[in-house]
């Protein structure tokens, strides 16, 4: 893996310095990356890794702040033919207020998964979370109600997802899939319709999307232009 690279935060984001590099294992043994640290005490690494991923933090030079989202030995496993796949094996992640973490790794090694355990949307079967905790504001996420873990997506926690053409159904219009998200993650599911729709056309018209009222009542397949 390449070396992965950031600003140093005395001198802005627009010049940039090599900071660490990590060598995927190819033999047997734990895996393990080097710890790096730099010359500021405003950045560092942790080596928490599985697979062929580690996680790099940008940290804050003010006083560490409590956890905001503490990951501990988190295990997933997804049934396959013939048995069961380990797929995260000790995952352990701590972000605090104000830090911006980076999860690197080869495709394939865990990051997607990572994250969408943590909020909860790995489809089971097959998938199956087998051990660890997900603490959010000193909360385990993994306990929670379905009802309680709908509040905490898109507020406190939120994914943007990388492959465009697989985040949206295609039978559904943009409206229905947008307006079923801010009416669970806004409120208690009872929202007036009339009150969604505004809330959708708010925030199409937030990103500067052109005609929203249009684009509120197509289907994914409509908006792809070649």
């Amino acid at each position: 893996m390449s070396a992965w690279a950031s600003s140093h935060p005395s001198r802005g984001w627009g010049r940039w310095w090599p900071t660490a590099r990590a060598i995927c294992p190819t033999s047997g043994g734990s895996p393990s990356f080097p710890r790096w640290a730099s010359s500021s005490s405003c950045w560092d690494s942790t080596c928490s890794v599985t697979g062929c991923a580690t996680f790099w933090r940008r940290r804050r030079c003010e006083v560490s702040a409590p956890p905001l989202l503490e990951v501990k030995d988190l295990r997933v496993n997804f049934k396959v033919f013939g048995g069961q796949l380990r797929v995260l094996d000790g995952v352990n992640l701590v972000v605090r207020a104000g830090e911006k973490v980076g999860l690197v790794g080869e495709s394939g090694c865990g990051k997607t998964t990572t994250m969408k355990a943590i909020l909860r949307i790995l489809p089971m079967p097959p998938a199956h979370i087998t051990g660890g905790q997900v603490l959010f504001e000193g909360q385990d996420v993994l306990r929670l109600r379905l009802d309680e873990m709908r509040r905490i997506r898109g507020r406190g926690i939120s994914m943007i997802f990388q492959d465009p053409t697989a985040a949206l159904n295609p039978v559904f219009t943009i409206g229905q899939q947008l307006g079923e998200v801010i009416k669970y993650s806004h409120g208690d599911g009872r929202a007036d319709v009339r009150d969604i729709r505004q809330a959708e056309l708010r925030e199409l018209k937030d990103v500067a999307l052109a005609d929203p009222e249009r684009l509120l009542d197509s289907y994914p397949i409509q908006l792809i232009r070649g």
